[in-house]
């Protein structure tokens, strides 16, 4: 039985949602026992800290993670991070928080530890302690006391939480589902769920605030076993013996990967890991004694070409949001490791992401031009569902009978959902809270919970090739010139009398309207209204910078471009003193 925490004076709860709302991925909440009358001594857990994927429509970000940056000046007030899953969504920016931050308490799953360290260098990983969580598992961080309990999940070891402080009660479920046959034979604990939630009374509520994965909400019914699927791989594996297998599946699905080795080793093929995703993610499960991976089994692509096709089985992978860019790259002979030839098989063992069902016919497209024998889709019976499907999802308002209710982890629409799920099982609708990331919330003394502020929220953009944290007005820069080009200003000025005495030049770079007559007539109708510009500000400031005169000829330029060309190119004024 859990520790009842007894609440402090002139404390209050408050839970900071900066991610996993309205969005797939970067889940972050931060948990603060605020003292109102010493704020310097309020104290903070961090639950996750996952990234989103932003894919291809952003070139030159990698990926999302959730501003995190109200938390700067509150360093040495943070007890811990807390990793609920191995999986990016929850824990793709630990790294970066446990630096940023300087956290010096970790928990979570093995493979989540394993992932988050090999992120980070060799000292930085020797400073912090690292400590596995467990079914039942008890924390105690000052004002808070937390209960891990195992819940299944494709990722292999999943737990959610249950966050007792101040005389509050919040239960996270994070990301799961409830596969009653799980291959590892390790089953959801829900004994230990409901002793620890028990209520006063019967029909009493359980838990002050339910936090739950709406994720899968859009799917009715429950969610199939890994287990179920296993049958088919065998057939595949069975009917095509010559032929080089290559499986395609979530980067984050330890439990298939696991499997497939299992499958390999029965069928006497030899595992080629294909990309760096998947030789990442085998890396850090081969450290850990939680699954049986034969290290024996694995080669390189370059060992594998003293093997016969009957022999390999070739691994590749990406995050769900990505899920197609493995595939694609080998279809199109963009990878550097793989190259298809006649008689593969391919077995796309993954869901297709949003908006995708157009690239997916491309590929299939090119291995039918290559005699590539490709097997997935709805109906192939070689993919699962991630997540929990709706009787899943009531399952756990009955586990958890709480007085509030937020969904979380999931798109808008699978918000309100989920929100509507919740009415059918007889929840209160004015006890579910749809907020935004950046929301504060705080647990009041009479059972009521209510949104209270919003920290300055800015998701932070990175990218992973500079290892470079983007600012916005770069990205909307970046976007501009995309679409509307760039155009370039520059001119001289005489260093004493600040008369312009070479230009104004103009220079239009991927501009749609650079090569027409229209844009010349532009450019010798607008090089005397510039001097004029120039001369009157210095005629009126003489002490002007040569910033502030950029900054005039910048909003003439903007101005007259507009009216005249009808355009929005991104504008770039460069003045020089001679």
């Amino acid at each position: 039985m859990a520790t009842k925490v007894k609440k402090v004076d002139n404390r209050v709860l408050r839970l900071y949602v900066l991610g996993g709302l309205h969005e797939l991925g970067k889940n972050m909440f931060v948990f603060e026992a605020h003292n109102a009358d010493k704020p310097e001594e309020s104290e903070y857990i961090i639950l996750d800290a996952g990234l989103r994927y932003i894919g291809h429509e952003e070139p030159g970000i990698d990926y999302a993670m959730a501003d995190y940056r109200f938390l700067k000046d509150k360093k040495k007030q943070i007890k811990a991070l807390i990793l609920s899953s191995p999986h990016d969504r929850h824990c793709g920016a630990a790294h970066q928080i446990i630096c940023n931050l300087e956290i010096e308490n970790v928990y979570g799953p093995g493979l989540a530890l394993e992932l988050t360290k090999a992120e980070l260098n060799p000292e930085t990983v020797k400073k912090i302690n690292w400590t596995l969580l467990d079914s039942r598992f008890e924390i105690d961080l000052g004002p808070f006391h937390l209960t891990s309990y195992y819940i299944t999940s494709h990722t292999g070891e999943n737990y959610a939480l249950l966050i007792e402080a101040l005389g509050k009660k919040i239960f996270y479920s994070g990301s799961f589902k409830i596969d009653q046959t799980p291959t590892d034979s390790r089953k959801t604990d829900i004994s230990g769920m409901l002793s620890h939630l028990e209520a006063k009374a019967e029909f009493a509520k359980s838990a002050d605030l339910y936090i739950g994965d709406s994720t899968n909400v859009e799917f009715t019914g429950y969610s199939k076993s890994e287990k179920d699927i296993l049958p088919t791989f065998k057939k595949i594996f069975a009917e095509n013996k010559e032929s080089r297998i290559i499986v395609n599946t979530y980067d984050s699905n330890v439990v298939r990967i696991v499997n497939l080795f299992a499958l390999a080793q029965e069928f006497n093929r030899k595992v080629v890991l294909v990309h760096r995703n998947m030789r990442k993610v085998v890396a850090a499960v081969e450290r850990l004694t939680t699954y049986d991976i034969n290290d024996d089994m694995i080669i390189s692509i370059q060992e594998a070409k003293d093997h016969k096709d009957s022999e390999l089985l070739m691994l590749t992978g990406s995050p769900e949001d990505l899920a197609l860019d493995s595939l694609e790259m080998i279809t199109y002979n963009k990878s550097l490791e793989l190259n298809l030839k006649e008689g593969d098989v391919i077995v796309n063992s993954a869901d297709l992401p949003p908006g995708t069902v157009r690239k997916m016919a491309q590929i299939s497209d090119q291995c039918f031009l290559r005699s590539v024998k490709m097997i997935g889709g709805r109906n192939a019976n070689v993919n699962v569902e991630s997540n929990a499907l709706t009787e899943e999802l009531k399952f756990m308002f009955n586990v958890t009978r709480p007085k509030y209710f937020l969904p979380a982890l999931g798109e808008t629409r699978q918000l309100v959902k989920h929100a509507k799920l919740a009415v059918e099982t007889g929840f209160d609708p004015g006890s579910i809270l749809i907020l935004d990331n950046g929301d504060v919330i705080e647990f009041a003394d009479n059972n009521v919970v209510r949104v209270i502020d919003q920290v300055p929220y800015e998701e932070i953009l990175y990218s992973m090739m500079d290892h470079y944290v983007l600012e916005e007005h770069l990205v909307k820069t970046r976007d501009v010139m995309s679409r509307e080009g760039v155009v370039i200003v520059s001119f001289s000025l005489n260093r004493k009398n600040k008369k312009i005495v070479a230009g104004p030049l103009f220079s239009a770079k991927a501009c749609t309207f650079s090569k027409n007559k229209e844009w010349k007539a532009f450019c010798m109708f607008n090089t005397q209204p510039i001097v004029e510009a120039v001369d009157a500000l210095y005629s009126g400031k003489p002490e002007a910078t040569i910033q502030e005169c950029e900054e005039i000829v910048k909003s003439h330029m903007q101005k007259v471009i507009k009216q005249q060309i009808g355009k929005r190119p991104e504008l770039i004024v460069h003045a020089s003193q001679v």
